[in-house]
């Protein structure tokens, strides 16, 4: 129980939670594990005040200070070289607190980082549970995926080289955690005995349906609610990782299909998980370059990185919600989009296929044909009555296998129970 009498094998154990970005993916695991009645301490290189306004009593949080990186690198060391620097930063950390007394019964990280590179060597009597989010260059994967950005080979050996540290801590953790059946699989057969599936979990009490919402698109704009068809693309960067110029080059037709129709496009022009665009210039901009004479700028809304509030408004509007994707982490917005009743269309791709049965909770199209994503869209659009139960099955699916607090915590929490007994 959460909301009543505690996890028994978790009172008074001592807990460490180790991020570089905490909370991160343990956003919502920590301060259970805290209610649990857990000693919980955390290692974070980020500002140690996000994780203390999660918790309702004061806990130990200490920001890492790493070294400078140095520049002096061949180009192929600079991640591990990254990794060792979060290492030994961390490892101050904890042997001071193994000099103070305070020794972790458990401890729970994620594994990609660096930072828990020394957790066995300074703690050999914990208990250690890693997160395991992706592996790289397996077959059928992201990497040379799209033919129209191919992945260049010094790219190729850089992101092999990126499996040092799963590979590594595939050895020292009691227990590993992929959030997917897909991130699981791309791991090495020999490791999936170890690997539990279990989602970090969506809120599904706060990602619902809202037929009453609405945006209001700047001072001047549309104001935007359910009676409108309005088409909605997420993603944390826009990029082709995600299916960006797919989506951009479905939007003509679909704009003149519903000349009614708005589209609103969220996410940031830099960073991003695959290639870089030309220097000195955007995917945006690069595929405005290509397209952008047939769109309608009055209809066509790209609204950066918003607010979650934002974020989930537009989810909770959409008529129709595209999320494209290569081979890689699922992202927690087709889940969010699906527990809002958005009629997801999405790429036929792992890891989407692990959730999406198409024309049961949603629709899959070909990643690369631009038709078919927007002929769906349009058959969407043009179908409210048909769509309705797929709105439905779709926020059924989350609730049955990724709700937060009635699926996924309970899962997460009798796993630290478990291990730590």
């Amino acid at each position: 129980m959460l909301n009543g009498a505690p996890y028994a094998g978790l009172v008074g154990k001592k807990v460490l939670f180790m991020h570089p970005n905490l909370p991160a993916q343990f956003k919502h695991m920590l301060p259970a594990v805290v209610t649990c009645g857990a000693d919980v301490r955390g290692v974070t290189f980020a500002d140690p005040v996000a994780v203390q306004r999660l918790v309702t009593q004061p806990i130990i949080i200490e920001q890492a200070k790493p070294s400078s990186h140095s520049t002096q690198l061949d180009p192929w060391l600079m991640d591990i070289n990254s990794k060792i620097v979060r290492a030994r930063a961390a490892s101050t950390i904890l042997m001071a607190w193994k000099h103070q007394g305070w020794e972790p019964d458990l401890v729970v990280g994620h594994t990609g980082w660096g930072d828990m590179q020394s957790v066995r060597t300074i703690y050999p009597s914990a208990k250690v549970i890693g997160w395991f989010e992706y592996y790289y260059c397996a077959p059928q994967t992201d990497v040379s995926f799209d033919p129209e950005f191919p992945t260049a080979i010094e790219q190729v050996h850089k992101a092999e080289l990126k499996n040092l540290w799963p590979l590594w801590m595939l050895q020292h953790v009691d227990v590993a955690v992929s959030a997917t059946p897909f991130q699981k699989r791309v791991h090495p057969e020999w490791a999936w005995p170890k690997i539990n599936v279990i989602h970090e979990g969506i809120d599904t009490d706060v990602c619902c349906f809202n037929d009453n919402v609405s945006i209001q698109l700047g001072q001047n704009g549309p104001l935007l609610n359910r009676t409108h068809k309005v088409i909605t693309f997420v993603n944390r960067c826009l990029e082709p990782y995600r299916g960006f110029h797919t989506f951009m080059r479905a939007l003509p037709d679909v704009l003149a299909l519903h000349p009614d129709a708005h589209i609103l496009i969220i996410g940031s022009d830099t960073g991003g998980y695959g290639a870089q665009p030309p220097e000195g210039t955007s995917w945006r901009q690069l595929f405005l370059n290509e397209i952008g004479h047939q769109l309608d700028p009055l209809r066509v809304h790209f609204l950066g990185a918003v607010s979650y509030e934002v974020y989930l408004a537009a989810l909770q509007l959409s008529r129709a919600h595209v999320y494209l994707t290569y081979p890689f982490v699922l992202s927690w917005s087709m889940l969010e989009a699906m527990s809002c009743g958005a009629p997801v269309i999405a790429s036929r791709t792992e890891p989407v296929e692990d959730v999406i049965l198409d024309g049961k909770n949603g629709f899959l199209v070909d990643f690369f044909d631009s038709k078919a994503l927007s002929d769906a869209i349009h058959w969407v659009l043009s179908h409210p009555d048909v769509i309705e139960p797929i709105r439905v099955s779709a926020r059924q699916t989350v609730q049955q296998q990724f709700d937060l607090t009635r699926v996924c915590l309970p899962k997460q929490l009798s796993l630290f129970e478990n291990t730590v007994l």
